[in-house]
């Protein structure tokens, strides 16, 4: 540390270290922002925005409606702040539904795709079924929608609109109990494939690493794979929490009666703020990888004792389990 002598030397260091202070705050500050700009352009990250709003109102009413507290109790249907809290969630409730108009595309273009991935038929039949499911949910929301802004009342009647939404919450729990059996097995595959990439990595020679050495990026395969399958027990997580509260709607055994509303509003909101912290990570990977410097090419050397090819057939199959993750239709 340099000497103070005087006064002019110290408010020198002052100046140098809030300068320095300015520089690395103003870096994080930009780096928030893009994090959030990146996110809210995605139509997806609008839809996580709106729904947090929603079950926050939801969780707000819920918890009037069924306060124990007796001031609270005998004034709640007449209170204004839940009033608005209603209108909040229903607004919400039915402005995401433009996010997710002709939807269902998505999923028949999914299917098309299939026939592409060399996956094992049983894999590829489950994530077929979803897809196939995920198409009726958003055919079936559609037609709620329409319902509900009196476009489709001269063809379909009212009373058969929760018909409708029973349906479409059946397909729901179909599709995420498929996703949740695919998210066991994408989670065993990849963990495979890490301890092969151990194996590989541990085979080395012990030398120094370089920047364009297979090692680094191996490593780098490796420490990537992992963070994947955090999220993939997250997925997991989402997965189990989501068919509770389909269950409920559904009335299935009894969680009508199990699951309170807060309880109920309290999940979807912890679904939604798991949601929006993956779309906000997946947000900095890709500020990450723009302002870092494309790879270059790996080196071919005789003298390193590697497989190479084996390396490239695991880092693939990494690749094609990390990049599969469908669409999930939710309320």
């Amino acid at each position: 540390m340099k000497r103070l002598n005087s006064v002019k030397d110290f408010a020198e260091y002052v100046i140098k270290s809030s300068a320095s202070e300015s520089v690395v705050a103003s870096k994080y500050v930009v780096h928030k922002v893009s994090q959030a700009s990146i996110f809210m352009q995605s139509t997806k990250g609008r839809d996580k925005t709106c729904c947090l709003i929603q079950y926050l109102a939801d969780l707000y009413e819920a918890c009037i409606k069924y306060s124990n507290i007796p001031l609270i109790k005998d004034n709640a249907i007449d209170m204004i702040s839940r009033k608005r809290a209603q209108k909040i969630k229903e607004s919400m409730k039915y402005g995401r539904k433009i996010f997710k108009f002709l939807k269902f595309f998505d999923s028949i273009h999914a299917l098309t795709l299939l026939k592409q991935k060399k996956r094992p038929i049983l894999y590829l039949c489950l994530i077929g079924i979803m897809h196939i499911c995920n198409f009726f949910y958003y055919i079936m929301d559609h037609l709620i929608w329409g319902i509900n802004i009196g476009v489709l009342n001269e063809i379909i009647q009212r009373n058969t609109k929760s018909k409708i939404k029973g349906i479409k919450d059946s397909f729901s729990l179909v599709k995420t109990s498929l996703k949740l059996i695919k998210a066991f097995f994408d989670y065993r595959l990849i963990f495979k494939k890490e301890q092969l990439l151990i194996l590989e990595i541990s085979s080395l020679p012990d030398k120094q690493i370089k920047d364009e050495s297979i090692a680094l990026q191996s490593a780098q395969s490796l420490i990537l794979s992992r963070s994947k399958r955090r999220n993939k027990q997250i997925n997991f997580l989402i997965s189990i929490i989501r068919i509770l509260m389909l269950l409920r709607r559904l009335k299935v055994f009894k969680m009508d009666t199990y699951m309170s509303r807060i309880t109920y509003a309290v999940s979807g909101l912890i679904i939604t703020i798991l949601n929006i912290g993956q779309q906000l990570n997946q947000s900095n990977n890709l500020i990450l990888q723009k302002s870092d410097k494309k790879p270059s090419k790996l080196p071919r050397s005789s003298s390193v004792n590697f497989s190479l090819n084996k390396l490239k057939h695991i880092k693939s199959d990494l690749e094609n389990v990390l990049l599969e993750d469908s669409d999930q239709g939710d309320d």
